[in-house]
């Protein structure tokens, strides 16, 4: 059986949380992203008809804005998610973008992580 989006988002979220005693921030942080990408993906197939050109997106904010556009609204901040898709690349790969990621910025990427992962899962909720 195929796995979803939400499923693997899920599976992500537990590791996550079990590695949160690890100060490997770099790692952290892109993978709040992943967990938090997945989880709108997971929205973004229940509601639109042609998702294919969003799904192989890894922005945060299009993947959003995409569901919006369908009329969800998650109520979530714009601004936090281009924070969190920025450390995607930023915290993972070499060049002048690069960043080492402190605790601080860690916890807000987490915190924007669970704001997606509860607004997504109240949104499930609603619909069964």
């Amino acid at each position: 059986m195929e796995k979803s989006y939400y499923e693997i988002a899920l599976n992500n979220l537990d590791f996550l949380e079990n590695s949160l005693t690890d100060n490997h921030y770099n790692d952290l942080g892109p993978m709040a992203e992943q967990i938090a990408e997945k989880m709108l993906k997971s929205v973004l197939i229940l509601e639109v008809t042609d998702p294919d050109l969003v799904m192989k997106s890894h922005n945060l904010k299009n993947i959003y804005a995409k569901i919006k556009e369908a009329g969800i609204d998650l109520g979530l901040n714009k601004k936090d998610l281009g924070d969190l898709k920025d450390v995607y690349f930023d915290a993972r790969y070499p060049g002048e973008n690069y960043i080492d990621v402190n605790y601080e910025d860690c916890a807000d990427y987490i915190k924007t992580m669970y704001d997606v992962v509860l607004a997504v899962n109240t949104y499930r909720q609603s619909r069964g």
